[in-house]
């Protein structure tokens, strides 16, 4: 059992009402979320909060690409380019503040800008939608807060101490705090979800990162757990207040599990290294039955699933 660590805290970043009512169909950005809405997957978006410090968030993403930031008060707002569209952003978007009253008028540049941008990241994003698609999506802007760096977390030690070392420099697995995305499984299960394209030699690595992921989840203390739970629950409401897809049920309060999704492109000698360091965790008991699925994903988006540990 993964014992408890007073350095993780929850994410608790779950959209506050008001914000939410920003992008209702009637709202100053009701523009921008129907604009999302009528691109069915291509495009998506996420809100958060963070209400002690009274910051509110959005992001439009394309599969695991991020297209647009916005930044909310109740009496100003800044839409800006993420990169790297920022070259394209010039005579769209600006990285100024508004007073709320511009919304709409921004809201239309913010639209022309994101459909220039989407053309651009066609290629970069068509995995990402694929695999996405057929997943329940909480959220994509998802991280335990973590108090000092995450390569000072015993959870990160005891991985790297299980691994063989590198035979080259530089070869060490990297490790990211935030998943590609949060979903829903069909029975409530939070899923952390980390998406590999042919072309990332990080999937080397994923069975490691999964279980990092995974190990700071578990780290939470039982209350903190279910206030977790407690969040994605919030996001998931407002998610549907919006008419964005989503899942119909609730987060469980159990142990959450990690999903790779990855390209059958990719190449044989990187899928031959995934599966020694999986085998690896796995024979230290540091990967356990369940907890982990991997599925490869075809541009249709339709999955052959292999159940790794």
């Amino acid at each position: 059992m993964t014992p408890v660590d007073p350095r993780v805290r929850p994410w608790t970043r779950a959209p506050v009402d008001e914000f939410v009512a920003q992008f209702a169909d009637q709202g100053p950005f009701g523009g921008l979320t129907q604009w999302v809405r009528a691109a069915g997957r291509g495009l998506d978006l996420h809100l958060w909060s963070d209400p002690s410090a009274a910051t509110h968030r959005a992001r439009v993403v394309t599969g695991t690409v991020g297209l647009i930031d916005i930044v909310w008060s109740p009496n100003r707002f800044q839409i800006a380019a993420r990169r790297p569209f920022t070259r394209i952003a010039a005579g769209r978007l600006d990285d100024a503040w508004y007073p709320t009253r511009s919304a709409p008028e921004r809201v239309r540049s913010a639209v022309a800008f994101g459909e220039a941008a989407r053309e651009l990241a066609a290629s970069r994003a068509a995995f990402g939608i694929a695999a996405l698609a057929g997943l329940d999506v909480v959220t994509q802007e998802y991280t335990p807060q973590i108090a000092g760096p995450l390569e000072g977390m015993p959870q990160i030690g005891d991985i790297r101490s299980a691994l063989l070392p590198s035979p080259i420099p530089g070869g060490d697995p990297f490790f990211a705090a935030a998943p590609d995305a949060v979903a829903l499984g069909a029975d409530g299960v939070v899923e952390l979800v980390r998406v590999y394209s042919s072309r990332a030699p990080e999937l080397r690595f994923a069975a490691a990162q999964a279980v990092a992921d995974l190990g700071l989840v578990a780290a939470l203390e039982p209350g903190l757990r279910r206030q977790q739970a407690l969040h994605l629950d919030r996001t998931v409401a407002a998610r549907a207040a919006l008419g964005l897809p989503g899942p119909s049920r609730r987060a469980l309060d159990a142990p959450a599990r990690a999903r790779i999704l990855a390209s059958p492109d990719s190449s044989p000698r990187l899928a031959d290294q995934f599966r020694a360091v999986r085998d690896r965790l796995v024979e230290r008991g540091l990967l356990v039955e369940g907890v982990l699925r991997v599925e490869t994903v075809e541009p249709s988006a339709s999955r052959a699933a292999e159940s790794v540990a």
